[in-house]
Protein backbone atom coordinates (compact mmCIF):
# COMPACT_ATOMS: atom_id res chain seq x y z
CA UNK A 1 0.00 0.00 0.00
CA UNK A 2 1.54 3.48 -1.07
CA UNK A 3 1.10 6.45 1.33
CA UNK A 4 1.78 10.04 0.48
CA UNK A 5 3.79 11.99 2.86
CA UNK A 6 4.06 15.28 3.84
CA UNK A 7 6.38 17.58 5.98
CA UNK A 8 2.95 18.68 8.03
CA UNK A 9 2.50 14.65 8.39
CA UNK A 10 5.91 13.39 9.39
CA UNK A 11 6.28 16.31 12.03
CA UNK A 12 2.87 15.00 13.13
CA UNK A 13 3.96 12.01 14.13
CA UNK A 14 7.10 13.23 15.58
CA UNK A 15 5.13 15.85 17.31
CA UNK A 16 2.58 13.11 18.95
CA UNK A 17 2.06 9.73 17.16
CA UNK A 18 -1.32 9.81 19.21
CA UNK A 19 -2.55 12.93 17.06
CA UNK A 20 -1.14 11.52 13.99
CA UNK A 21 -3.68 8.23 14.28
CA UNK A 22 -6.26 10.71 15.37
CA UNK A 23 -5.72 12.55 11.66
CA UNK A 24 -4.28 10.33 9.15
CA UNK A 25 -5.16 6.80 10.55
CA UNK A 26 -8.62 7.45 11.62
CA UNK A 27 -9.07 10.21 9.41
CA UNK A 28 -10.18 12.69 11.68
CA UNK A 29 -10.56 16.64 10.18
CA UNK A 30 -8.35 19.36 11.97
CA UNK A 31 -10.07 22.30 13.56
CA UNK A 32 -9.16 25.25 11.71
CA UNK A 33 -8.19 28.14 13.89
CA UNK A 34 -8.63 31.60 12.95
CA UNK A 35 -4.74 32.04 12.51
CA UNK A 36 -4.78 28.54 10.09
CA UNK A 37 -7.44 30.67 7.88
CA UNK A 38 -5.31 33.67 7.62
CA UNK A 39 -2.15 31.69 6.68
CA UNK A 40 -4.31 30.50 3.14
CA UNK A 41 -5.62 33.12 2.03
CA UNK A 42 -2.18 35.22 2.37
CA UNK A 43 -0.15 32.42 0.33
CA UNK A 44 -3.37 32.97 -2.12
CA UNK A 45 -2.82 36.31 -2.44
CA UNK A 46 1.04 36.86 -2.29
CA UNK A 47 0.88 34.26 -5.28
CA UNK A 48 -1.40 36.29 -6.94
CA UNK A 49 0.62 39.35 -6.70
CA UNK A 50 4.09 37.42 -7.64
CA UNK A 51 2.15 36.43 -10.37
CA UNK A 52 0.96 39.79 -11.10
CA UNK A 53 -2.70 38.44 -11.66
CA UNK A 54 -5.86 39.77 -10.19
CA UNK A 55 -5.99 39.12 -6.51
CA UNK A 56 -8.64 36.80 -5.06
CA UNK A 57 -12.09 38.42 -3.47
CA UNK A 58 -13.52 38.50 -0.06
CA UNK A 59 -9.91 38.52 1.70
CA UNK A 60 -9.75 40.43 4.88
CA UNK A 61 -7.87 43.98 4.87
CA UNK A 62 -5.52 42.73 7.55
CA UNK A 63 -4.39 39.69 5.28
CA UNK A 64 -4.48 41.96 1.82
CA UNK A 65 -1.96 43.82 4.31
CA UNK A 66 0.66 41.41 5.39
CA UNK A 67 0.37 40.07 1.83
CA UNK A 68 1.55 43.20 0.19
CA UNK A 69 4.15 43.73 2.66
CA UNK A 70 5.60 40.57 1.78
CA UNK A 71 5.83 41.40 -1.76
CA UNK A 72 7.97 44.58 -0.75
CA UNK A 73 10.05 42.69 1.45
CA UNK A 74 10.37 39.86 -1.48
CA UNK A 75 11.05 42.60 -4.38
CA UNK A 76 13.99 44.38 -2.22
CA UNK A 77 15.43 40.77 -2.24
CA UNK A 78 14.97 38.96 -5.35
CA UNK A 79 15.43 42.00 -8.06
CA UNK A 80 17.76 40.30 -9.58
CA UNK A 81 16.23 36.64 -10.10
CA UNK A 82 14.11 35.62 -11.92
CA UNK A 83 11.11 33.77 -10.91
CA UNK A 84 10.68 29.84 -12.02
CA UNK A 85 7.92 28.66 -10.06
CA UNK A 86 5.16 30.08 -7.49
CA UNK A 87 3.13 27.35 -5.82
CA UNK A 88 5.12 24.75 -7.36
CA UNK A 89 3.89 20.97 -6.34
CA UNK A 90 5.82 18.16 -6.63
CA UNK A 91 5.25 14.41 -5.65
CA UNK A 92 8.48 12.31 -5.62
CA UNK A 93 9.17 8.77 -4.24
CA UNK A 94 10.73 8.83 -0.99
CA UNK A 95 10.80 4.79 -0.58
CA UNK A 96 9.83 1.78 -2.88
CA UNK A 97 6.74 2.55 -1.18
CA UNK A 98 5.86 6.20 -0.19
CA UNK A 99 5.33 9.21 -2.12
CA UNK A 100 6.41 12.23 -0.98
CA UNK A 101 4.23 15.64 -1.68
CA UNK A 102 5.20 19.20 -1.25
CA UNK A 103 4.00 22.35 -2.35
CA UNK A 104 7.19 25.01 -2.29
CA UNK A 105 5.99 28.65 -2.23
CA UNK A 106 8.05 30.25 -4.38
CA UNK A 107 11.61 29.24 -6.41
CA UNK A 108 13.86 32.03 -7.41
CA UNK A 109 16.77 31.80 -10.05
CA UNK A 110 19.94 34.13 -9.58
CA UNK A 111 22.17 32.29 -11.96
CA UNK A 112 23.59 29.17 -13.79
CA UNK A 113 24.02 27.73 -10.46
CA UNK A 114 22.18 29.53 -7.65
CA UNK A 115 18.13 29.06 -7.17
CA UNK A 116 16.55 29.82 -4.04
CA UNK A 117 13.44 28.24 -2.16
CA UNK A 118 11.30 30.65 -0.62
CA UNK A 119 8.55 29.69 2.41
CA UNK A 120 6.44 32.11 3.54
CA UNK A 121 5.91 32.51 7.60
CA UNK A 122 2.99 34.47 8.96
CA UNK A 123 3.87 33.95 12.83
CA UNK A 124 4.98 36.48 14.88
CA UNK A 125 7.99 34.11 15.58
CA UNK A 126 11.29 34.97 13.94
CA UNK A 127 13.93 31.98 13.93
CA UNK A 128 17.16 31.16 12.00
CA UNK A 129 16.34 28.23 8.89
CA UNK A 130 19.18 25.72 10.72
CA UNK A 131 17.01 26.01 13.94
CA UNK A 132 13.93 24.63 11.99
CA UNK A 133 15.59 23.34 8.93
CA UNK A 134 13.91 19.85 8.35
CA UNK A 135 10.71 21.41 6.08
CA UNK A 136 12.91 23.52 3.61
CA UNK A 137 15.64 21.04 3.49
CA UNK A 138 13.06 18.24 2.63
CA UNK A 139 12.04 21.16 -0.29
CA UNK A 140 15.29 21.32 -1.58
CA UNK A 141 15.65 17.46 -1.86
CA UNK A 142 12.12 17.44 -3.57
CA UNK A 143 13.04 20.08 -5.64
CA UNK A 144 16.09 18.35 -6.55
CA UNK A 145 14.70 15.18 -7.88
CA UNK A 146 12.74 17.64 -9.93
CA UNK A 147 15.91 19.13 -11.70
CA UNK A 148 16.03 22.08 -9.67
CA UNK A 149 18.83 22.53 -7.92
CA UNK A 150 18.73 25.08 -5.24
CA UNK A 151 21.98 25.92 -3.48
CA UNK A 152 19.79 27.83 -0.82
CA UNK A 153 16.76 27.63 1.16
CA UNK A 154 15.02 31.01 2.78
CA UNK A 155 12.14 31.57 5.27
CA UNK A 156 10.63 34.71 4.73
CA UNK A 157 8.77 36.92 8.00
CA UNK A 158 6.85 39.19 6.51
CA UNK A 159 5.06 40.61 9.94
CA UNK A 160 8.54 41.18 11.39
CA UNK A 161 9.81 42.28 7.40
CA UNK A 162 12.54 39.65 7.76
CA UNK A 163 14.31 36.68 5.66
CA UNK A 164 16.59 34.02 6.85
CA UNK A 165 18.12 31.98 4.03
CA UNK A 166 20.90 29.26 4.32
CA UNK A 167 22.66 27.51 1.89
CA UNK A 168 22.20 23.89 1.18
CA UNK A 169 24.41 20.91 1.73
CA UNK A 170 24.36 17.60 0.27
CA UNK A 171 25.22 16.19 3.71
CA UNK A 172 22.27 18.07 5.36
CA UNK A 173 19.79 16.68 2.79
CA UNK A 174 20.99 13.02 3.61
CA UNK A 175 20.33 14.04 7.16
CA UNK A 176 17.10 15.38 6.82
CA UNK A 177 16.01 12.66 4.36
CA UNK A 178 17.24 9.73 6.97
CA UNK A 179 15.09 11.40 9.67
CA UNK A 180 12.14 11.01 7.19
CA UNK A 181 12.35 7.91 5.95
CA UNK A 182 13.11 6.74 9.83
CA UNK A 183 9.56 8.52 10.92
CA UNK A 184 7.97 6.83 7.65
CA UNK A 185 9.32 3.37 9.37
CA UNK A 186 8.25 3.70 12.53
CA UNK A 187 4.87 4.86 11.26
CA UNK A 188 4.02 2.01 9.21
CA UNK A 189 5.77 -0.56 11.78
CA UNK A 190 2.68 1.14 14.30
CA UNK A 191 0.31 0.89 11.97
CA UNK A 192 1.22 -2.97 11.37
CA UNK A 193 0.75 -3.43 15.47
CA UNK A 194 -2.45 -1.53 14.95
CA UNK A 195 -3.88 -4.09 12.63
CA UNK A 196 -2.48 -6.99 15.16
CA UNK A 197 -5.06 -5.49 17.53
CA UNK A 198 -2.96 -4.03 19.67
CA UNK A 199 -3.90 -0.87 21.03
CA UNK A 200 -4.03 2.44 19.90
CA UNK A 201 -2.72 4.31 22.27
CA UNK A 202 -0.21 1.44 23.03
CA UNK A 203 0.72 1.89 19.25
CA UNK A 204 0.91 5.29 18.61
CA UNK A 205 1.48 6.29 22.27
CA UNK A 206 0.55 10.07 23.21
CA UNK A 207 3.58 12.41 23.40
CA UNK A 208 3.19 15.23 26.00
CA UNK A 209 4.31 18.71 24.76
CA UNK A 210 3.83 22.54 24.09
CA UNK A 211 1.49 21.26 21.16
CA UNK A 212 -0.92 20.06 23.59
CA UNK A 213 -3.02 22.70 24.70
CA UNK A 214 -3.54 23.61 20.76
CA UNK A 215 -4.20 19.76 19.25
CA UNK A 216 -7.88 19.47 17.91
CA UNK A 217 -7.62 16.40 20.06
CA UNK A 218 -6.57 17.10 23.08
CA UNK A 219 -10.48 15.79 24.59
CA UNK A 220 -9.89 12.47 22.76
CA UNK A 221 -6.08 11.74 23.96
CA UNK A 222 -5.33 9.49 26.87
CA UNK A 223 -3.12 12.33 28.15
CA UNK A 224 -5.65 14.75 28.83
CA UNK A 225 -7.69 12.68 32.22
CA UNK A 226 -4.11 12.00 33.23
CA UNK A 227 -2.41 14.95 33.74
CA UNK A 228 -5.69 17.50 33.39
CA UNK A 229 -4.79 18.86 29.91
CA UNK A 230 -7.92 21.20 28.94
Amino acid sequence: MSWKWSYSRLFKYDSCPHAYYFRYVLGMPEKETEAMANGKQFHEVIASSVLRQPPPVGIPKDVQELALKAYRLLQTHIFKGEIVAVEREIVTPITETDLFHVVIDLIVQYDLFSLTIYDWKTSWAVYEVMQKPKQLLLYAWSAWQSGLYASEVAYLFPRKNVIKTAQVTPEAIAETLEWAKLKIHQARAAYQELKKGTPPEIAFPPKLGSSCTNCSFIRECPMTKKYQVH
